[in-house]
């Protein structure tokens, strides 16, 4: 009788001792009832990493650019050729930020590449020679000048966001450096027919040069509107159109200056 007496108490002692174990194994949440404890693991959804608010990508897109004014061309002291009002499509790629400063003002520093590319038509020009028969023609030529440039500069603006879902007006200035630059002029005789170069073609280039005639610091100021797509916790599509006001202008001698509208999609990570 005495033993079965002790058997049983040790029976019940290892049974409290297993039930006391398995309790201190069950996470903080599940124990009296009582809400989760500071070491549990985090529910990324319901309860999301914080960030610091700052936004990084990289953007691209292309540059339209309008040039005004006019400017000439010269071999010694003679004009080659006056050209002015082009237009021309370039590249532009680059690197952007976006630092808030409040709930609706945002810092956007960028650096970027841009082609400030132009195509320029000149007035026709009207030269005699002797024709058919020796008798005196005037033969019409076509001029059109064409610019490649290329800048490197850095932007920065302030974002004002101006509704709940992303939309925001941005501006500021841009100071941009030439990097690259090369200009070819052309020519066409228009008429009379079958009247060539020597080379047999009615088309010519008459000037292929790196030009010293442009200033080397370009500054603008840009306004434009933008808007911020968030697509994941970290990743945001940022679509922006920009339209550059020059302050300077392109010639170093002539009143020629450009303006540009810029079309860029970004892509943005939020840090």
């Amino acid at each position: 009788m005495k033993r079965n007496i002790i058997l049983n108490i040790a029976l019940a002692l290892l049974l409290q001792s297993a039930i006391c174990l398995g309790q201190s194994a069950v996470p903080g949440s599940m124990q009296n009832g009582s809400v989760g404890s500071s070491k549990q693991i985090r529910d990324m959804i319901l309860d999301p990493e914080p960030h610091s608010g700052w936004l990084l990508g990289i953007f691209g897109g292309m540059d339209y650019n309008m040039h005004h004014g006019g400017f000439a061309t010269t071999e010694g002291s003679i004009i080659c050729c006056v050209a002015s009002d082009g237009t021309g499509t370039g590249a532009a790629l680059g690197a952007k930020a976006f630092i808030p400063l409040s709930d609706e003002i945002s810092l956007t520093p960028r650096i970027i590449y841009e082609g400030r590319n132009g195509t320029f038509s000149a007035s026709p020009e009207t030269y005699p020679i002797l024709g058919q028969n020796n008798t005196q023609e005037n033969v019409i030529l076509t001029k059109q000048f064409k610019a490649s440039i290329a800048t490197v500069g850095a932007d920065l603006f302030l974002a004002w966001k101006i509704t709940d879902n992303g939309l925001y007006l941005a501006g500021g200035p841009s100071v941009a450096t030439i990097v690259s630059k090369h200009f070819i002029q052309s020519e066409h005789v228009e008429s009379p027919s079958g009247v060539t170069y020597l080379g047999g073609s009615p088309d010519a280039t008459v000037l292929d040069s790196d030009l010293d005639i442009t200033k080397s610091v370009q500054v603008l100021i840009k306004l434009g509107i933008g808007y911020q797509i968030q697509v994941s916790d970290h990743f945001t599509l940022n679509p922006e159109a920009l339209y550059g006001i020059p302050l300077t202008k392109f010639s170093k001698t002539y009143d020629w200056a450009g303006s540009a509208l810029q079309f860029t999609l970004g892509i943005l990570y939020s840090i």
